[in-house]
């Protein structure tokens, strides 16, 4: 939903981005749900509603303190559990890497928003080429 308001407004360089995070956590939970029904668990749906923001800024600010905040360091532990399970310590490090990719990006974005000011920042988020 984020993405389709940020390509709404015009910002179809965000929009990309946020568009292929989205698919890409999709695949990632369709990856963990598999798993998790390999390992014998059933799987608990819990959906948290998310918020939509209209301030770039914000959003992007919001995203970034998600990587930050009490969750930092979670995976890490979450794949010390599978010490003994190659496979689901695998995937997890997988993750561990793309999500440090998404973080990397944030803290750029959010230094080129600091460094040129929001105004030129959405002039650069014009457009439909994926940065």
């Amino acid at each position: 939903m984020q993405a389709e308001l940020d390509r709404k407004r015009g910002y179809g360089k965000l929009a990309d981005v946020l568009e292929g995070e989205a698919k890409e956590d999709f695949e990632d939970a369709q990856t963990i749900v598999k798993r998790l029904v390999e390992l014998g668990y059933t799987p608990q749906p819990a959906a948290d509603a998310l918020p939509i923001y209209t301030d770039i800024k914000e959003q992007l600010e919001s995203t970034y303190q998600g990587f930050i905040g009490e969750n930092e360091g979670a995976l890490d532990r979450l794949a010390a559990l599978f010490d003994d399970d190659y496979t689901t310590r695998k995937m997890i490090q997988t993750f561990i890497v793309e999500e440090a990719g998404h973080k990397l990006w944030l803290e750029k974005h959010l230094g080129l928003i600091k460094d040129i000011g929001m105004e030129n920042y959405l002039i650069e988020q014009i457009g439909q080429v994926n940065d």
